[in-house]
């Protein structure tokens, strides 16, 4: 199947996802894999003036919500995926490939499917059984790890962090509201779309974009002087 032509934005936030060859675990300590990420995207982050929003290492993928003011996602990923590449390969001793394949991604038109997408990737762990706080994982922009990498973290433009809460607490707390298994799987499918989307039920056939599931965070938005929709 051909890969579907990339849509070049600078007024949408992408899902970016890159996983390791064969599904394999990296072949170095999360902790080294990790100072790679960081160093890397710090580096690409002021070569392309791309905004990073979030980043999640997993033991054989990483996730990051991404918006590129320059239109030059291609530029940026092919990048930071060939500086990290040789990076784990140089750390590890490793003569395979790093990654099994071109990185996938999806664009974020909305903020209430940004805040899904947002809330997703940052639970991953503890979804897995590694953690059981976002917060509690060290290998993310989240943790209560301090890292040099959390203060490269901006908010997407255009207003796509609505139902966000600002405060951090606020945010960690509600990151960690977990949601229905329903609705998880109905963003994991999304995840995989070209356009992040939730399609209208089968039998009804209406559309729900699930915007009262973020309904609890309304009021820890409007502190911040925001007006939600």
């Amino acid at each position: 199947m051909p890969r579907k032509p990339l849509i070049l934005t600078d007024q949408h936030p992408y899902h970016l996802r890159a996983r390791s060859n064969n599904k394999e675990w990296y072949d170095l300590d999360l902790s080294d894999c990790y100072k790679c990420y960081e160093k890397t995207l710090i580096k690409t982050i002021k070569t392309f003036n791309v905004q990073i929003h979030a980043f999640v290492l997993m033991s054989n993928h990483v996730h990051m919500l991404a918006s590129t003011p320059e239109q030059n996602i291609s530029e940026f990923m092919h990048s930071f995926m060939t500086i990290t590449s040789k990076g784990l390969r140089d750390r590890s001793k490793r003569i395979n490939h790093i990654y099994g394949g071109r990185y996938k991604w999806n664009l974020i038109q909305s903020p209430v499917y940004y805040a899904h997408c947002f809330k997703y990737i940052y639970l991953n762990p503890v979804r897995a059984g590694i953690a059981e706080t976002a917060e509690q994982y060290p290998w993310s922009t989240i943790s209560n790890q301090k890292q040099k990498l959390q203060n490269f973290i901006q908010p997407p433009p255009h207003g796509h962090d609505l139902y966000v809460p600002i405060n951090l607490a606020d945010k960690k707390s509600w990151i960690n509201e977990r949601l229905e298994n329903s609705l998880e799987e109905k963003i994991r499918k999304a995840l995989k779309r070209t356009i992040f989307e939730f399609k209208p039920d089968r039998k009804t056939q209406k559309f729900d974009d699930y915007a009262s599931s973020l309904h609890g965070i309304c009021a820890a938005s409007t502190k911040g002087g925001r007006h939600l929709l």
